[in-house]
Order: C-alpha cells, then sequence, then structure tokens
C-alpha cells in the first residue's frame, strides 16, 4: 500500500464538485453507442418520455479499469419484475442542492445505464418496465449511487435509498459498497482514509470466494467506525490482483458518508 499516493488524490477531489453545475444528465459514451435488437429501439439508451432521465442499453465499454464502483446505497436494493413497478430513490444527505444519480447492471451480457439529477429534498422515480423488466434486470444485478462532478469520472460518490412501490420496504441504515470486475479477480483488498484526518485504516480483504468471477458483486463491508463518521469524506483505496495472470488492479474513490 502506498498511503501517500491515497493521501494526495483526497486532497485534490474536492477542487472538482465546488461547482454547482458539474453533473450531467446524460452519459456520453452510452449516447453515442445506444445498443437495441434490431427492429426494436424500445431499449436503447436515450432521453426517456415525460422524464429527463436517460435510460437504456449501449454497447460494452472498456475503459481500461478493472475494477468499478457500480453502487453506494443505505439499505439494500429489491424489487419486482412486474408490470406497474417502480422505485423510488431518495437521498439520506441533503446538504447539495442538485446531485447526479446513475445506474448500472453488472455481470450480465447486455449493459444498461440509467442517469438523472436529483433535488435532494424531492425522490425520483425509476420505471420498471421501460426497460429493465423487458431486459429481465433484477435486483441482484442493478447498482444505483448518487454523486457530485462528472458523470463518467465523479468526484464523490453519494449513497441513495432505494424503495419498491410493490414491495413497499423500509430502507435500512446499512452501508452498501458494491464493486464489480471486468475480469476474474483473486482477493481484493482495501482501506479507507478519513479526508479529515488523512489517517490510512487498516486494510480489509473481500469476504467470499478465492476468485471473484468477471462481473460477480464485489462486496465491500464497512466497519461500524466508519460508517459513524456522519458527514465526512473517505478515501477508499482497493486493489486486487486479476485472475490467473495477476495483474495488479487498483481503484481509488471518494464517498461521503450519511
Amino acid at each position: 500500500m502506498k498511503p501517500a499516493r491515497i493521501i494526495v488524490v483526497a486532497m485534490m477531489l474536492p477542487l472538482l464538485y465546488t461547482s454547482a453545475s458539474a453533473q450531467s444528465k446524460f452519459n456520453k459514451y452510452a449516447l453515442e453507442h445506444p445498443f437495441s435488437d434490431p427492429g426494436d429501439s424500445r431499449t436503447a439508451y436515450k432521453k426517456r418520455k415525460h422524464d429527463d432521465r436517460f435510460e437504456g442499453l449501449h454497447t460494452e465499454h472498456y475503459a481500461g479499469a478493472v475494477l468499478d464502483l457500480v453502487s453506494y446505497t443505505q439499505g439494500g436494493i429489491d424489487y419486482e419484475l412486474r408490470k406497474g413497478e417502480e422505485l423510488h430513490i431518495t437521498s439520506p444527505l441533503k446538504k447539495h442542492k442538485l446531485i447526479g444519480v446513475s445506474g448500472t447492471n453488472y455481470g450480465m451480457g447486455v449493459y444498461y445505464r440509467v442517469d438523472m439529477e436529483m433535488n435532494p429534498a424531492t425522490r425520483r422515480t425509476l420505471p420498471v418496465d421501460e426497460v429493465l423488466r423487458v431486459v429481465n434486470i433484477g435486483p441482484q444485478k442493478l447498482g444505483l449511487y448518487g454523486y457530485l462532478g462528472d458523470n463518467e469520472h465523479p468526484a464523490i460518490y453519494l449513497p441513495l435509498q432505494v424503495t419498491s412501490d410493490v414491495l413497499k420496504q423500509t430502507p435500512d441504515n446499512k452501508l452498501q459498497l458494491i464493486l464489480a470486475a471486468n475480469r476474474n479477480m483473486q482477493a481484493v483488498n482495501w482501506t479507507y482514509t478519513p479526508v479529515k484526518t488523512g489517517k490510512v485504516s487498516k486494510t480489509y480483504t473481500v469476504a467470499g470466494k478465492p476468485v471473484h468471477y468477471k462481473g460477480d458483486a464485489i462486496v465491500l463491508t464497512l466497519p461500524a467506525e466508519l460508517a459513524a463518521m456522519h458527514g465526512e469524506e473517505v478515501m477508499i483505496n482497493a486493489e486486487g490482483e486479476t485472475a490467473p495472470k495477476s495483474t495488479p488492479a487498483l481503484l481509488d474513490f471518494k464517498i461521503m458518508i450519511p
């Protein structure tokens, strides 16, 4: 581990999200490379009618990163793939006037995105009918997160609360942070660094199988002392090795604790 590198990144990032207009309503790559079955454009990534959200399928996008953050929520994501189902999205952090909201699937042979903006004082609705039900993307394969900054390279990730209109569940307070890899991965380790103190935590190892296969959910279980840092910005440094070639894979990103 190289703590100095983590601290430098953490010090630079606040400069990137001070602008209130930094969010984008759409993902540029997905909009320029939509995908749908021949003769059926319903599920292609595009702006949806009667809404300002962009949602749908796009061609595979490999940007060079082996590991990616795919979900950051307070409470899990659960819903039914049935007609009329909707996801209600809210933010437990109310301090920002406008945030970006994005979602992606993982571990499937199709590539889905949803992008929109949200005033944290309100809630957004994501209909399951239009794309998720048609393509059969269930809750075990969908990630959602809030963010500030650039859509493709967020400066900081914010948690979201997601509830089902059909299931009508009450979200719990457990923070869920999920990564996914575009290659098979051996053991993934991670540390956290509060921006306020710059003190690097001990190293945590992701529990589970000895090999995380391409597209598997790699769940970072946040320790109690980290989850209790309410309102703080924290740098996460994850690293592992691809299997079987043992090529290093690194991912640094910043989150805010609600």
